[in-house]
This record gives C-alpha cells, structure tokens and sequence, in this order.
C-alpha cells in the first residue's frame, strides 16, 4: 500500500501580509545603506505605485527620516501624484539639513514650473500666474541661499531672465563675466541689467569690455559712453574723464568739443576743434572745423579773438571763394573795417589780373 503524499497550500490573512512587508520594511532600512535603497528604489521602472506603497509604510516606522520623504516625493512626481510631492517638499524645505533644502528647493521649483506650463497651455491664466508668482519666491530663495553652484550660472541665468527678475539676472551674469568671457551678448545683457539697476560705473566697465570685444559696434558702445558719462557724472568729472579720452581719439575729440559747446565754455570749444583741425587732412574738414572754432568764439561774444583765427587762416584758405565770402562777412559784422578793406582790394586785385 503506498501512501499519497499532498502538500499542503497555505494562505496567508492579510494581516499576516501586512506585517511581514513592515518586518521587511524595517530590517531592509536598517540593513541597506540609504544610497543604496534610494537607488532600488528610483530604478523601478515599472510598478511605481509599489515604490511609492513601499516608502509610504517605512515612513509610519520612521516619520522624521527626510531621505525617505525625499525620496517619496520624487517618485510620486514620476507616478504623476505632484500633490503629495508637493506636500513632502514643502516639509523639506525648512530642513536643518543643508543639502536636503537645496535638493528640495531645486526641485520644488522644477515642479511648479511643469505646472506653470501646464496652466498656460490650458489658458488658465489666473491660476498660470498664481504659480509664476510662486516659481519667483523660489527661484529668490535659491539665488539668496546660494542653493547653486558655478556649473549651472548658465541655465540659473535663463531661469533668471524667464522670471523676469532683473536684480538677480544682473548677479547671476556678474558672476558668468567674472571670468572675463567675450560673449558680446553676455555683456550686452549686463550693460543694459547694470543701466536699469542704475549701477553706472558698472555700465562703464561692460561697455569698455564691448569696445574691446564687439569690434563691428564701436560707434554704437562709444555713443552709449558718452551719454552715461554727460548724464550720470558731474560736469567737472565728465570734463577730466573726456578730456582723457580726447587725447588719443578723435572720437572723443569731438565728443569734448560737444560737451564744451553744451556747457558754453566757448573758448575751449574753439581750442578744441583746432586741435581737430590739427588732426585732419582733408582740406574740407579743416575748413569746417576752423569755420566751427570761430563761430564758438563768436557765441561767446569773444570777438576779438574770432577776428584774430579768421585772420590767422586768411591766405591759408584764400582760394576757396566760400572762405573769402565768409572772411568778409566776419570782419564786417565785427565792425573791423581795415581787414574787410584789405581783403576786398585783394580780391578784386585778383579778378582785374584774371
């Protein structure tokens, strides 16, 4: 007679189950080197909800573990459940560990910012702005906190601008140009941030670097320098400052000889422009700029000294018929008669030989 032998099946109650994942539960965090199970944990591809369940009953046996929160969070935002990620975050936040509020700050911010997106492109503006204002204290809490590091200025600066948010944008970019990069937008965005924040020396120190960097736009970066310099210094400051610049540049030359002009000190504008008269070759150039340097002195009512120049000149431009007439008129409305007789004698001198 043989014997049958059956084995028998046994079912678990639910209890049972229950108990023996929390056994488990706690023997695997205590076991398992936290690096370790959070990277089991996040590699699970394809049951997230079973992480998530998993997390949630270590969690009842260690309510204060942050790395287990954390991790939480993270794969219920890979589940799709942004609420309870959210709500984990939140709590992070006020961490007393450092790396856990920055890890949680940054990510907290990448969340909302997918809502943001999410809200726009249903066309729920209310709501669209309501989080942008909140992506904006973020982003503020990470700049002030330093939650970053010079590997990503970059994309912290893009987030920056996004957000609108002149006054870190400008200190974000600060740091970029720290290492004397020649991006010329880079440094066309900082002269104009700096120029907005009314930090004017700055503007001046990125408009030299353009000037040296953005060669096709030197007119356009010199003509900017000299709007800050006549508008945002005094005017003996701006004086010495263009007054150096003038002695290498006709640029600036002429620039000094505006300025002159605008303050009505008339006599150094007259000098000025003969120093440009100096400087070039054409003939039609000096002409303009000796004509220039008497009409200063005459607005200065320095005539004298405008009939003297004229004088000074006369046979040097002798020639050009415009000069004569312009010679002429000179002396005559400065009432010296002498000068405009001789001039004219010497011109009809000239026609009755011709």
């Amino acid at each position: 007679m043989s014997f049958a032998v059956y084995d028998r099946k046994y079912v678990a109650t639910y209890k049972e189950i229950v108990l023996a994942f929390i056994v488990f539960s706690i023997i695997l965090i205590v076991l398992y080197p936290k690096e370790l199970l959070q990277n089991q944990i996040l590699s699970e591809e394809s049951n997230y909800d079973l992480s998530m369940l998993y997390l949630k009953n270590l969690l009842k046996n260690d309510p204060k573990n942050e790395f287990l929160m954390y991790t939480l969070a993270e794969q219920s935002l890979r589940s799709g459940k942004k609420d309870l990620s959210f709500r984990l975050l939140g709590l992070l936040l006020k961490s007393k560990d450092e790396d856990m509020r920055i890890k949680s700050y940054l990510l907290s911010y990448e969340l909302a910012k997918e809502d943001y997106y999410y809200l726009k492109n249903k066309e729920k503006t209310i709501e669209a702005n309501e989080k942008y204002k909140e992506l904006q204290v973020f982003f503020k809490e990470i700049i002030s906190q330093d939650f970053y590091n010079q590997n990503n200025v970059t994309k912290l600066y893009a987030e920056a601008v996004f957000l609108k948010d002149t006054k870190n944008s400008y200190k974000i970019i600060k740091q970029i140009l720290s290492s004397d990069t020649s991006d010329v937008k880079l440094l066309e965005d900082a002269y104009y941030l700096s120029r907005k924040l009314n930090k004017f020396n700055d503007s001046i120190e990125f408009l030299d670097r353009l000037l040296k960097t953005d060669k096709e736009n030197i007119t356009q970066w010199n003509e900017a320098k000299y709007y800050l310099i006549t508008n945002y210094y005094s005017p003996n400051k701006a004086k010495k400052i263009l007054k150096l610049y003038a002695e290498n540049s006709l640029f600036w030359r002429k620039k000094l000889v505006a300025f002159y002009v605008y303050n009505k000190e008339y006599i150094l504008a007259s000098k000025s422009s003969m120093k440009l008269f100096q400087q070039v070759k054409s003939k039609e150039e000096k002409i303009t700029l000796w004509k220039n340097a008497i009409n200063y002195l005459n607005y200065g009512k320095h005539i004298a000294m405008a009939i003297n120049l004229g004088y000074k000149y006369e046979n040097y431009f002798y020639k050009n018929k415009s000069v004569r007439m312009y010679l002429l008129k000179l002396y005559i409305a400065a009432g010296d008669l002498n000068k405009a007789t001789n001039l004219s004698k010497k011109i009809l001198k000239d026609k009755t030989n011709d």
